[in-house]
């Protein structure tokens, strides 16, 4: 069977005799088939590029070493040349480095691995990147079988660090302030609540500022909302990088416990995620001073106390997200302060402050007030006993009043009878003598 330059008729196939003839003909229908669908991916990938290369995209961490692959048929007399935008970066001939053209952008901070390059590895080692050095780069090579190209886009990222979500009230009133420092490129932020309440409700105020190396700190302020009936706000604060590689989220809530003190107090802190190799601690803060109660390993499920006999945590609980905290014999003086407790789980935190008011006993209440009311007794009857006195020492003074005071008082009540005698007896001589 001629399969060069003959047209095979599949009505001429037959079984029996011919089935040998049938099974090469469905190889070589199979092999046709299989070339025609590889030349129609060749013609797509050549329209759908234009006959370029596709770009290569490789993302660099800020402040570290990153590396643009290039790599080509190996041949004698390479000369390779690593440009990004018409701005020469690194260019290697006659088997080493040519740098005088280079751009002082990339001054000490660009090499080859020339015992890779007759291999043919012409990748560029770019060290401690920057913000600046995002952008396509073009690699060209040059041998003695002809040139060869090929395009790396970088891009740079520095990603978020730590995130942070505490509650300010510098501004007047309540605002919770959710805040992260050097991120490139500018990252999202995005806050909402539970339960849930709309984002025109929410209206926060982010600011974005980059510092001399580009990288970015961003601050978002949320004004605290107020209560609804009892119920208490959980509020959450997402940032995620501009390159969508990681989301980073804090939630914070504040609540209020009031208890006697005496007996056993649980503070409660419900995780509002699950959370895996996660980190548990709780916290005391009063008169602005901050004690560690205790500390727990999810993943060595270790606790490390230092309340012990006063403060215990459940670990079966924890594991299901129940991290509340059983305190015994709590005391007035000594446990009244903020108690904080937070879940830790790399890019997730989750923190409740509980205001806690120990206040003393019934017992204690009817005998500190029993206390107030001799206090107030006592005041009023040394007041009392105050003005009798005054009182006696005022009659004693008028008692005390000297004979020869009332002497001269009798004196002057008498002359001045006698005066009034005198002068009525003349009115009585000159109305005699009219007559």
């Amino acid at each position: 069977m001629l399969l060069s330059g003959c047209i095979i008729d599949e009505d001429v196939i037959y079984d029996g005799s011919h089935s040998i003839e049938t099974i090469s003909f469905t190889m070589w229908k199979n092999a046709m088939a299989a070339a025609h669908a590889l030349v129609y991916a060749l013609v797509w990938i050549v329209t759908t590029t234009n006959g370029k290369i596709p770009d290569v995209f490789v993302s660099c961490r800020f402040s570290e070493d990153c590396l643009l692959p290039c790599a080509f048929k190996p041949a004698a007399e390479e000369v390779i040349g690593w440009t990004r935008q018409e701005v020469m970066v690194h260019s290697f001939a006659q088997g080493r480095d040519q740098l005088d053209q280079q751009h002082t952008h990339f001054t000490g901070r660009t090499a080859l691995f020339t015992d890779q390059i007759a291999h043919g590895n012409a990748s560029l080692l770019l060290k401690l990147c920057n913000t600046q050095d995002r952008g396509r780069y073009h690699c060209h090579v040059a041998t003695t079988r002809g040139n060869q190209e090929s395009f790396v886009i970088a891009k740079v990222e520095a990603p978020v660090q730590s995130l942070t979500l505490e509650m300010t009230r510098l501004s007047g009133h309540e605002e919770l302030k959710c805040s992260s420092r050097d991120v490139y490129p500018a990252p999202h932020v995005s806050w909402y609540t539970v339960p849930p309440e709309p984002l025109d409700t929410l209206k926060p105020i982010t600011r974005k500022m980059a510092n001399k190396n580009g990288l970015y700190s961003v601050e978002s302020k949320l004004r605290k909302l107020p209560r609804k009936d009892s119920s208490t706000y959980t509020y959450f604060c997402t940032v995620n990088s501009s390159y969508d590689t990681q989301t980073w989220r804090a939630s914070l809530q504040e609540r209020e416990l009031s208890s006697e003190e005496g007996g056993e107090l649980t503070i409660p802190c419900l995780s509002p995620m699950a959370l895996h190799n996660f980190t548990l601690t709780w916290t005391f803060t009063s008169a602005d001073e901050s004690k560690d109660i205790l500390t727990f390993n999810s993943q060595t499920e270790l606790t490390s106390n230092q309340w012990a006999g006063q403060a215990q945590v459940d670990h079966d609980l924890i594991l299901s997200g129940d991290g509340s905290l059983r305190l015994q014999n709590p005391q007035n003086a000594e446990h009244t302060g903020t108690y904080t407790c937070t879940f830790s789980n790399g890019r997730s935190h989750h923190m409740v402050h509980i205001w806690v008011n120990i206040t003393a006993t019934a017992v204690e209440r009817l005998q500190a007030e029993g206390s107030s009311w001799l206090w107030v007794f006592a005041v009023l009857l040394a007041a009392l006993a105050v003005l009798v006195t005054v009182l006696i020492l005022c009659r004693r003074k008028k008692a005390d009043r000297s004979p020869a005071s009332k002497s001269a008082e009798v004196a002057t009540e008498m002359h001045a009878m006698s005066t009034d005698e005198r002068e009525n007896g003349i009115q009585s001589e000159n109305s005699n003598q009219t007559d």
